[in-house]
């Protein structure tokens, strides 16, 4: 049997170097096609292992107060603290995981452990590089609301304006150099047209009835920038709740 087993696989590689003999462009494709594969192979690992998740700067502004308890943001598998300033912009923070904001408290279950809550995040969420959070906690839900903004410098430039419109209605913005109407959950940017010298900048918002809901002359610096929320009223007196959140940009040297 050993013998003939010999014999078998002689006569086979016999057969084969006949067959490369007689048939040498077809193996050298077979070749190139393996080698191809292997390149092809090599170069989808080293391109997946080479891979970076984009970093994401952001920062988080409140009026009111979130939480009795300390809150965390989730980057990746750490929970890192947030410290939130009402009526101003936190400190920036960065997001080097492949996901959304998503804030969390921790608290103590019944058997003693600590376990942590997600509170908030975005329902819609774009994923600019640079954002502002604006969140709130509506009397009626008791759960956060987060809304994110697009906060670079070429959609938000120095000495302009932002509106957020937080109502249910439709409000028509307008200030010195022009006027739109302003969806419910929408924004809208104004750059200031007037002068660098004039620093003083009428706006008025209506409603869809043409009635005047607010009026104000804001001021606006060469290096500044304002944000102005818009709340439905807290009281009947009111027709409309206006937040200002201003930033005093570093200048470029």
């Amino acid at each position: 049997n050993t013998e003939e087993n010999l014999e078998s696989l002689a006569s086979n590689g016999y057969q084969m170097q006949k067959y490369n003999r007689f048939f040498p462009h077809h193996t050298m494709l077979q070749h190139s096609k393996i080698i191809t594969l292997i390149s092809l192979l090599l170069t989808f690992s080293a391109h997946a292992q080479n891979k970076k998740v984009a970093v994401k700067r952001f920062t988080i502004a409140a009026f009111e107060k979130l939480s009795d308890k300390q809150i965390y943001y989730r980057n990746g598998k750490k929970l890192i603290p947030v410290a939130i300033k009402l009526g101003r912009r936190s400190e920036e923070y960065k997001l080097e995981a492949d996901h959304g904001l998503e804030l969390y408290i921790k608290e103590t279950n019944d058997d003693g452990e600590s376990v942590n809550v997600l509170i908030g995040k975005p329902k819609v969420e774009v994923g600019y590089p640079k954002a502002l959070y604006l969140i709130d906690k509506p009397a009626e839900s008791g759960k956060l609301r987060i809304f994110e903004s697009d906060d670079s410098l070429k959609k938000f430039p120095a000495r302009s304006f932002r509106f957020i419109n937080l109502t249910s209605q439709k409000i028509g913005v307008k200030l010195s150099n022009g006027s739109k109407i302003l969806a419910p959950g929408k924004t809208l940017t104004f750059p200031v047209k007037a002068p660098k010298d004039q620093n003083m900048v009428s706006m008025a918002m209506y409603s869809s009835k043409g009635t005047l809901l607010a009026g104000s002359r804001m001021y606006i610096q060469s290096m500044s920038r304002e944000f102005v929320i818009i709340y439905p009223p807290a009281h009947k007196r009111q027709k409309v709740k206006l937040h200002y959140l201003n930033q005093l940009l570093p200048k470029i040297k």
